[in-house]
């Protein structure tokens, strides 16, 4: 069992483990990386009937890292909506994720929509970064490893 499998939602997982979940989401660089310049992050999240269930926004330092989460988004720089299911597997696996990054950004990413047509946007404009982000990744992967 991973270690957020155990929650039965995102408000309770955040409510009981966020200084974990912060941890575990700046551990995966291709987030931060894609997400710098971000003050704050919102998310949306739904039933599996795309009925609202809640928000969550995420603060960023300027290295993309996050320095807290909350329950309300204020100013998002970027808002996304996805089930929450989808949000809670994600975090199940968040081991894979780290360890598997571009294969879980292309498995993930489809399934995450734009709130408002600048969300969108803002979305394109970051699948642009995604060939220099990956270099950038597998370079400091292979560095890491001494190879």
């Amino acid at each position: 069992m991973g270690r957020f499998e155990e929650y039965s939602g995102l408000q309770e997982l955040v409510e009981r483990e966020k200084k974990g979940l912060i941890a575990e989401l700046n551990r995966t660089i291709l987030f931060t990386k894609a997400v710098r310049g971000y003050k704050e992050m919102g998310l949306i999240y739904t039933d599996a009937r795309g009925s609202k269930k809640g928000e969550l926004a995420s603060h960023h330092f300027d290295d993309g890292s996050i320095s807290d989460i909350v329950d309300y988004c204020t100013a998002p720089d970027i808002t996304l909506v996805t089930t929450e299911e989808l949000a809670m597997a994600i975090l199940a696996r968040i081991e894979w994720v780290k360890e598997h990054q571009l294969m879980a950004f292309f498995t993930y990413a489809p399934h995450l929509k734009g709130k408002e047509l600048s969300d969108k946007l803002k979305m394109v404009s970051l699948l642009r970064k995604v060939p220099l982000l990956a270099i950038t990744y597998l370079d400091s992967g292979v560095k890491s490893r001494g190879l």
